[in-house]
C-alpha cells in the first residue's frame, strides 16, 4: 500500500513540477522530451522518499511486503505507468492533438467562431497548418523515417520498418476505414 500511495504522491508532485516549469520557464520547454527528462529526474526523489518514510506511513496496517526491492520496483512501475500511460498521453492530447488544437483556436477567437480559411491560417496560435506539416515532416526527417527532396517525400528503410507493422496493427485493430486502408 505504501508503494501505491507514494506513486500517487509522486504523480501529484510531478504534475505540480510540470505546471511550474511551464508557467515560469524562460524558454520554450513544452515538449515530450522535456517531460520525460523531468520524469526521470523525479525517480530518485521517489526512491529517497521511500527510504525516508516509515513502512506504514504512520497510518497504514503492517506492510504486506517486507522486501523493499520488490516494493520499490512496484512503486516505480506504478509511477512510470501513470506517467507514460496517463500524464504524457494527456499532455500529448492537449498540446499536440490536431482536432483539439483546432477546437482551442476556435474557442480563443474573438467571436467564438472561425471560417475554414481562418482555421487553416490560425492553427496553433497563428502558425497555420503549413507550419504543422513542416514541423511534422522535419521531425520525421530528423528521425530518418522519411527524406524530403524538393516536393517529393519518400519513406526510408527505417521508416518502412516502422510503418509496415503499424499499418498492420491499425488494420488488425480496425482503427481505419476502408478509404484509409486502400491507400496504405
Amino acid at each position: 500500500m505504501k508503494a501505491l500511495l507514494l506513486a500517487g504522491g509522486m504523480c501529484f508532485v510531478y504534475v505540480l513540477a510540470m505546471t511550474i516549469a511551464f508557467r515560469y520557464a524562460r524558454r520554450n520547454i513544452r515538449n515530450a522530451a522535456f517531460l520525460t527528462r523531468l520524469f526521470f529526474l523525479t525517480v530518485p526523489i521517489a526512491i529517497v522518499l521511500y527510504f525516508f518514510t516509515p513502512g506504514d506511513l504512520g497510518f497504514l496496517p503492517d506492510p504486506l511486503l517486507e522486501n523493499k526491492a520488490i516494493e520499490i520496483s512496484f512503486m516505480l512501475f506504478v509511477y512510470g505507468s501513470c506517467f507514460f500511460g496517463g500524464i504524457l498521453q494527456v499532455y500529448g492530447l492537449a498540446d499536440r492533438g490536431f482536432s483539439l488544437r483546432i477546437s482551442i483556436d476556435i474557442e480563443k477567437s474573438a467571436r467564438g467562431s472561425l471560417t475554414v480559411e481562418e482555421v487553416i491560417e490560425s492553427y496553433s496560435m497563428g502558425r497555420g497548418t503549413r507550419w504543422l506539416y513542416e514541423k511534422r515532416t522535419e521531425g520525421l526527417e530528423t528521425l530518418n523515417l522519411i527524406e524530403v527532396r524538393g516536393s517529393i517525400v519518400r519513406i526510408t528503410p527505417a521508416g518502412q520498418r516502422i510503418a509496415v507493422p503499424l499499418a498492420w496493427l491499425r488494420r488488425f485493430l480496425k482503427a481505419e476505414n476502408d478509404e484509409t486502408r486502400s491507400s496504405i
